[in-house]
């Protein structure tokens, strides 16, 4: 049976209503498809920017933890700097505040100590007078024995009789062992020593340890009055033993001498001691080598006090050593007190150029607004500012 004209556009319609509903699903699809893949590529582009802020908030963690760590660094080492700073300037505040101490110690030790050693030497002069004047009442007594024993002689021979001859080898013999008619004294050689000694336990010793420089300047002001005690000590001794106070009557030492030769069988003068005797024949050249050692220890104090502030303040530092080691520090003391005034007016000028010298107001400022020109200066703790406009309120 033939096919209708109907019934072929009703078969085309329903084959077009198919192709359009085909078409349909696969738009549908297709839009399904490419929303998927919008979605994924939203998915992974939100991933890598998760990504990429994570990574930037690690960076800038990472910046801010190293930044800290150099604002720490920083810190601590201007804490450092600033203590440093500070303890500098309270020993150079301490040395400003003792210099005048340690030049007035040191000026006054050396008085002082001669003072000390004119004093001692006048103790000792005192005792040694006063055993030399009861020695001379002994001498005296003997003397007066001697004569009574001499003039009972055979006025004919001259001749002495057996006892007369035992009194005056006795009287002779008593002479020599009480050592009568002796007029020099101790030197004070042992107290000078001591006082010597002294003098270097306080000045490489306890001056040393003290951290207080006045404490120090004190110390070391008693070692310097103490070593020019030991020598005025002693040459005022030798002046003494030179030109002596007291003297036994010359008529009683005759008296004794005439005894002596008078008994040529009595006990002979009393010899010297070993002691002495090792003083008479070693004692000019222990004094030429004393008198020559001591110039050349003071030479190589000098020049160890040299190499000590040489290694320290160079040139400078080594003349200030060899000048303190010839006049016991006062030469430092004289630098420390120089320099604190020196200080001190430096820092008065350094306040004074820290002050800002501004100029006219700048163009376009009236009254009190604008901006002032502050010309470079130096800050109190020395650093420097560049010229600059400051607005002015």
């Amino acid at each position: 049976m033939a096919e209708t004209d109907q019934e072929r556009r009703s078969r085309a319609e329903r084959r077009r209503a198919d192709e359009a509903a085909t078409r349909r699903a696969e738009a549908d699809s297709a839009a399904k498809r490419a929303e998927a893949e919008a979605k994924a590529r939203a998915a992974e582009a939100d991933a890598r920017a998760i990504e990429a802020k994570a990574k930037a908030d690690a960076a800038i963690a990472d910046a801010a933890a190293r930044r800290a760590k150099d604002d720490a660094e920083l810190a601590d080492a201007n804490a450092k700097r600033a203590a440093e700073r500070d303890q500098r300037k309270e020993s150079e505040r301490r040395a400003a505040e003792a210099a005048p101490w340690q030049v007035g110690a040191s000026a006054a030790a050396v008085p002082a100590g001669i003072a000390a050693g004119v004093a001692l030497s006048k103790v000792i002069e005192k005792r040694h007078l006063a055993t030399v004047a009861a020695a001379n009442k002994e001498l005296k007594g003997l003397a007066g024995d001697a004569r009574t024993v001499i003039s009972s002689a055979n006025p004919k021979s001259g001749r002495l009789s057996k006892v007369a001859t035992a009194k005056l080898s006795a009287i002779v013999a008593t002479s020599d062992q009480m050592k009568l008619g002796r007029t020099r004294g101790p030197l004070g050689l042992a107290t000078a020593g001591l006082l010597v000694a002294e003098a270097g336990i306080a000045r490489f010793g306890i001056a040393e340890q003290i951290k207080d420089e006045k404490a120090k300047a004190l110390v070391g002001a008693v070692a310097t009055a103490s070593v020019f005690a030991a020598t005025n000590l002693v040459g005022e001794r030798m002046i003494q033993n030179a030109t002596p106070k007291l003297l036994p009557a010359a008529r009683d030492v005759a008296a004794i001498e005439t005894a002596r030769n008078l008994v040529p069988g009595a006990m002979p003068a009393a010899k010297p001691s070993t002691a002495a005797n090792a003083a008479a024949k070693y004692g000019p050249f222990a004094g030429k080598v004393v008198a020559r050692a001591l110039p050349v220890a003071a030479v190589a104090f000098a020049i160890y006090e040299g190499v000590k502030g040489y290694q320290k303040e160079g040139a400078a530092g080594a003349a200030a050593g060899v000048g303190d080691s010839l006049t016991f520090g006062l030469v430092s003391a004289g630098r420390a007190y120089l320099s604190s005034d020196a200080q001190g007016k430096a820092e008065k000028s350094i306040s004074a150029a820290s002050q800002p010298v501004a100029s006219s107001t700048a163009p376009g400022g009236r009254g009190g607004s604008g901006r002032v020109w502050v010309a470079a200066h130096t800050r109190a703790d020395g650093s420097k500012v560049d010229g600059h406009w400051r607005q002015r309120n």
